[in-house]
C-alpha cells in the first residue's frame, strides 16, 4: 500500500529521450507525472520550438523538440519544470566523393570511389536518381557502384552517399552521361563534313562513292542540335542544323539530409 502511495505522487519528471541535442535535429522530449491523467499544457520554448503532447502510457506524455539552427541551448518549461540543454553542434564529415564524374551513354556500371568512411557497411546508406547503386568495400577502399537506367539520351544523374553515423547530410556526385550518336547522311561522293556541336569540332568525314557519309560527335546534357558543313568538290559550303535526341523534361531528385523526425529519417 505504502508502495502504491509512493508511486501515485512521484515527483513530475521532465527529461531528454535521446541526446546529445543538436541543432536544428528534432528529439523526444518526455513528460511523465503520474499524479495527473489530464494532458500537459504546451511547453514554453526558448532556442527551438516543440509540437503538441503525445500520450504514450498512462501519465506519460512526449513532444517533438526542434531547438534553432542559430541557438546554442534549448529550454523547455512544462507544468512547472524547467528543463535546459546546451546545443552540441555535429561533428565535420569526413566523408567524400568526386563532385563530377564522366562516363557515355549506355554505360554498364560507373564507379564512385569513397573516402573518409571508417565504419561498417551497413552504415552507409547510398542513393541514386535513376537506375541502382551499391556499395562494396575494395581492399581498404570503399566503391559505389551506378548502373544508369538503359537510356538513349544524354543527362545528369545524382549518387548520394550518407554516413548514417553522422549529423551530417550526404554527399552527392554528378555524373555526366555524354552520349555518342552517329550522324548519317546521303550526299553526293567527294563532298566533306564537319560537324559542330556545342562549339566543339569533328571531322573532316568525306562521302564515300556511292555518296553515304557518317559523322560521330559527343553529345552532352542539354545539347540538343549539331551543325553540319558540308563541301563538295567545288569549294561550295553548305550548312543545315540536324535535330538530337536529347532529354526533354527536367528530373526532380530529393534526398533527406538529415532525420525528420526523431528515429525517422
Amino acid at each position: 500500500m505504502l508502495a502504491l502511495l509512493a508511486t501515485a505522487f512521484a515527483t513530475p519528471r521532465l527529461t531528454v529521450v535521446d541526446e546529445p541535442i543538436h541543432p536544428g535535429q528534432a528529439t523526444w522530449i518526455e513528460l511523465a507525472d503520474d499524479a495527473t491523467t489530464a494532458a500537459p499544457r504546451e511547453p514554453i520554448v526558448r532556442g527551438g520550438n516543440a509540437r503538441s503532447w503525445v500520450a504514450v502510457r498512462p501519465g506519460v506524455w512526449r513532444a517533438v523538440l526542434v531547438p534553432s539552427l542559430q541557438a546554442e541551448a534549448v529550454e523547455v518549461t512544462v507544468a512547472g519544470l524547467t528543463l535546459r540543454r546546451d546545443l552540441v553542434a555535429p561533428a565535420d564529415a569526413a566523408l567524400g566523393v568526386p563532385e563530377q564524374v564522366d562516363a557515355v551513354v549506355g554505360a554498364v556500371r560507373v564507379d564512385l570511389p569513397i573516402t573518409g568512411f571508417d565504419g561498417q557497411l551497413s552504415e552507409l546508406l547510398a542513393e541514386s536518381s535513376e537506375g541502382r547503386v551499391t556499395v562494396e568495400q575494395v581492399g581498404d577502399t570503399w566503391v559505389a557502384h551506378f548502373v544508369p537506367d538503359p537510356l538513349v539520351h544524354p543527362r545528369w544523374a545524382l549518387v548520394a552517399i550518407r554516413d548514417q553515423r553522422s549529423e551530417r547530410g550526404p554527399v552527392v556526385a554528378r555524373v555526366r552521361l555524354r552520349g555518342r550518336p552517329r550522324l548519317p547522311l546521303v550526299v553526293e561522293p567527294g563532298v566533306s563534313l564537319q560537324l559542330e556541336v556545342g562549339g566543339r569540332a569533328y571531322g573532316p568525314f568525306t562521302a564515300s562513292e556511292a555518296g553515304t557519309i557518317e559523322g560521330r560527335v559527343d553529345q552532352l546534357p542539354g545539347e540538343s542540335t549539331a551543325i553540319a558543313i558540308l563541301t563538295d568538290l567545288l569549294g561550295n559550303v553548305t550548312r543545315t542544323e540536324i535535330p538530337l535526341v536529347a532529354e526533354t523534361e527536367p528530373t526532380l531528385v530529393a534526398s533527406v539530409a538529415s532525420e525528420l523526425l526523431p528515429g525517422r529519417r
